[in-house]
């Protein structure tokens, strides 16, 4: 078997873009096996979520440019996401290590995890713009997205009621702009804005809703897009002050919202005509 210069980087970017999107979604920086890489620390996590985030949107966009396809990222994000599934659990079973790490790390330990898998879509996108592959885009997008839900509702499960201390602010607020945002402007304004990236964090968690929505509702039905964000943050934040693991607050509900109209507006903007001719070219 004759190996040519084309097959060698084909496979060659089809192995770091497994190795990258591996290492990015599988949890195993600092949970699974907490001495992979490095152990957490404020500064590790902004290093491996710039890694997550561009390692995967570069690595992606190399494959899909070099084969014209998204076929590849299709079929293998598909396995690495059965594979983070399964590490996860083991993971629970046996040590357990993102249940024993402090509050704040624990919720913020699949944050990168998670920004890996939304940085798929960002890379065949662009790569989709280069080399035209807008059916193969379409057929990556409709499958991909099943995976892109399933760990969208684990990781929301995970932040907003496992990795909990339960009996802790359990208040009610159903004043809008009286709570998280109230106090979120209140570090803007003395000059402390690190202190407000959890009413960020609120706001960017719910951008990725609106590509699962596109992909589920196949009409245009815009009313859908506002509601159905609305209804599950709403439930999120009852639920949260039925079982004693966080508190009721229309204010998060509200930031929840406006990350759903930014990621429905990217849409629009990005998505919508791709999706559109991509469709066109697979009937």
């Amino acid at each position: 078997m004759i190996i040519t210069k084309r097959s060698l980087i084909k496979y060659s970017l089809r192995f770091i873009f497994c190795i990258i999107f591996f290492c990015a979604t599988s949890l195993l920086f600092d949970t699974w096996n907490e001495f992979f890489l490095f152990h957490y620390s404020e500064k590790g996590f902004y290093v491996k979520l710039l890694f997550a985030v561009f390692g995967v949107l570069f690595s992606s966009y190399a494959v899909c440019v070099n084969e014209k396809s998204c076929e590849f990222i299709k079929f293998s994000s598909g396995a690495f996401t059965i594979v983070f599934f399964v590490l996860f659990f083991i993971d629970m079973k046996t040590f357990n290590l993102a249940n024993s790490m402090p509050g704040f790390s624990s919720s913020l330990h699949f944050t990168y995890s998670f920004a890996a898998f939304c940085s798929l879509y960002a890379g065949a996108w662009a790569a989709t713009q280069r080399v035209r592959c807008y059916s193969s885009f379409y057929s990556f997008f409709k499958v991909y997205t099943y995976y892109f839900t399933a760990v969208f509702l684990l990781v929301t499960v995970l932040m907003a009621f496992v990795y909990r201390t339960h009996g802790d602010q359990t208040g009610v607020n159903l004043i809008p702009f009286k709570g998280e945002i109230k106090v979120s402007l209140y570090y803007l304004s003395s000059g402390q804005p690190l202190l407000a990236k959890r009413s960020l964090s609120n706001i960017l968690f719910f951008v990725p809703v609106a590509p699962i929505l596109y992909n589920l509702i196949e009409k245009d039905k815009s009313a859908a897009y506002i509601i159905v964000p609305v209804c599950l943050s709403a439930t999120i934040e009852i639920l949260q002050r039925v079982l004693a693991c966080g508190e009721c607050d229309i204010d998060d509900v509200i930031l929840n919202t406006i990350g759903s109209l930014i990621g429905l507006l990217l849409c629009n903007i990005f998505l919508k005509k791709t999706l559109r001719e991509g469709k066109k070219c697979s009937v």
